[in-house]
């Protein structure tokens, strides 16, 4: 997988701003999921300095959520995570539903666990700017799915 400029939220001003995902439409989704799922969601919440991804967390025992990165529509389903100003974790997993779902919706991408705790490889960064790439490695990089949620400030 080759990764899309701005997909940490870091880009070059030169290079110019990278696309976003409107929050509404993510917003959206998250209702859909929640209902079809089965389960109220407990918080929302758009990216901002601490994160570069929406947030849709779940009412479950699991403590599960929908991430969606910001800059791209690139969606997942984690049962679990762990973040500070340190760093982050999430524990992705396959649900059919929430990936038949997002597939049908003709505008987001579900990003499976295959991709997303694939090693970060340094041919998959060639269309990143350099900041992104200066981000990773201070922040220690090592997956995909590091990069592209991630919990950098």
């Amino acid at each position: 997988m080759h990764l899309q400029y701005g997909v940490t939220s870091f880009f070059d001003i030169a290079k110019g701003k990278p696309p976003s995902v409107d929050f509404n439409s993510f917003k959206n989704l998250a209702y859909e999921l929640a209902r079809e799922i089965g389960v109220p969601i407990l918080k929302l919440e758009s990216s901002g300095a601490a994160h570069n991804y929406f947030f849709a967390a779940l009412s479950t025992q699991e403590n599960n959520a929908i991430l969606c990165n910001a800059q791209y529509p690139f969606v997942t389903y984690v049962a679990g995570f762990e973040g500070d100003a340190f760093g982050f974790k999430a524990y992705y997993v396959e649900h059919p539903l929430v990936i038949s779902i997002v597939e049908k919706s003709n505008y987001f991408n579900y990003v499976g666990n295959d991709i997303l705790e694939s090693k970060l490889e340094s041919d998959m960064l060639t269309n990143l700017a350099e900041s992104e790439i200066q981000q990773a490695k201070e922040w220690g990089c090592k997956s995909v799915g590091e990069l592209i949620f991630n919990y950098w400030d």
